[in-house]
C-alpha cells in the first residue's frame, strides 16, 4: 500500500460523510429523530440523530475503494455494520441494555471466529474469553464516552490513526486502510458534530466505531511480549477506558446502574471544574492523543 493509497482512502472516507451527515440530518428532522433535552443532557433544543450512518457508509465505502476487504476485515465491518443497526432501533425505540449486550456478545463471538483475538496466554479458551470481554467493553465504552460534542468521533478518530501507525509498522496494510476509512469518516462527520453540534451520531454510529476500533485492536499484531501485546491496544483506546473506569467506579458507589445515563463522565467534571465544553473535550482529545501516539510508539519499539 502506497502513501497515496492511504491519502485517497481518508479523503474518500472524509469526503462521503461531509456529503452524507448533512442527508443524515435532513432525514431525521423530516421523520423527527430527534434526541430531546433530558436530565442529564447537554443540549436544551432537540438534536438531530442519524450521524451514526454517515459515518458507516463512508467507512465502508472508503474501505471498498481502498480494496481493504478480506475474510477478515469483511466480517469485523459486516458485525459492526449488523451491531450500528441494533444501535439504530436503540436510538429510536430503546431495547434495554440486556438485549443489548446480548447482541454485542453474539457480535463479539462472530469476530473471535475470523481468528480475531489477544494472544497473550498461550490458551485459546483463556485469549478467547478475555478477546470477547474486551470487544464488548470497548464498544460501549464508546457509547459512554459519547456525551459530549465531537468527543466519541474525535476519540475514534485518534484511535484509528495509531491503528494505522501500528498495522502499516507490522505489515498489516488492509487493516490500516479500514483504520483510515474510519478516521475519515470521522472527521468528516465532525464537521458537523463539533461544538455546537448539528446532529448526533447516536447509538448507531458509537456502536459501529467501538465495535471496528475493538476489533482493529486485536487484529493487529505488535511483535514482543505479551505485555507490550496488550499494552498496545490498552493505550490505543486509553481516553474510552479511563473514561468507562470512572463512570463504573462512581456508579458503584452509588449503587447505580453502569448503563444509566448520568453528569459523572471526565468530560463533566472538567466542566464542573470550571472548563468550557470545548475546552473539555480538548482536553480530552489531547490526553487521546498523547496515548495513542505511546501506542505506535510501544508498538515500534521506540519505548
Amino acid at each position: 500500500v502506497t502513501v497515496d493509497d492511504l491519502g485517497r482512502t481518508f479523503a474518500v472516507g472524509a469526503f462521503i460523510a461531509l456529503v452524507a451527515t448533512p442527508l443524515a440530518r435532513r432525514l431525521a428532522v423530516r421523520r423527527q429523530f430527534l434526541d430531546q433535552p433530558g436530565d442529564h443532557k447537554g443540549h436544551a433544543a432537540p438534536v438531530p440523530y442519524l450521524g451514526g450512518l454517515a459515518i458507516i457508509l463512508a467507512t465502508l465505502a472508503a474501505t471498498v475503494l481502498g480494496d481493504g476487504v478480506n475474510p477478515t476485515t469483511g466480517r469485523v465491518l459486516l458485525v459492526a455494520t449488523v451491531l450500528g443497526a441494533v444501535g439504530l432501533v436503540d436510538d429510536s425505540r430503546p431495547i434495554g441494555p440486556l438485549p443489548r449486550m446480548a447482541c454485542q456478545i453474539l457480535g463479539a463471538a462472530l469476530i473471535l471466529g475470523a481468528g480475531v483475538r489477544f494472544q497473550l496466554t498461550g490458551s485459546p479458551v483463556v485469549d478467547g474469553a478475555i478477546s470477547l470481554v474486551w470487544i464488548v467493553g470497548v464498544t460501549n465504552a464508546f457509547n459512554l464516552l459519547d456525551n459530549m460534542d465531537g468527543l466519541s468521533a474525535g476519540a475514534g478518530a485518534l484511535a484509528g490513526l495509531a491503528v494505522v501507525g501500528v498495522a502499516l509498522a507490522e505489515g498489516q496494510p488492509d487493516l490500516a486502510i479500514v483504520a483510515l476509512a474510519l478516521v475519515g469518516g470521522c472527521v468528516g462527520f465532525l464537521a458537523f458534530n463539533a461544538n455546537p453540534a448539528a446532529i448526533f451520531m447516536g447509538d448507531a454510529g458509537s456502536m459501529f466505531l467501538g465495535a471496528v476500533v475493538a476489533a482493529l485492536t486485536l487484529a493487529v499484531r505488535p511483535p514482543g511480549l505479551a505485555a507490550n501485546r496488550l499494552a498496545v491496544p490498552l493505550l490505543v483506546v486509553g481516553l474510552p477506558l479511563l473514561d468507562t473506569v470512572t463512570v463504573i467506579v462512581a456508579r458503584f458507589r452509588r449503587r447505580l446502574p453502569v448503563m444509566l445515563g448520568g453528569r459523572d463522565h471526565l468530560s463533566h467534571r472538567l466542566v464542573a471544574l470550571g472548563l468550557g465544553a470545548r475546552a473539555a473535550v480538548r482536553t480530552l482529545l489531547a490526553v487521546e492523543a498523547v496515548s495513542a501516539a505511546l501506542a505506535v510508539l510501544v508498538a515500534r519499539g521506540v519505548i
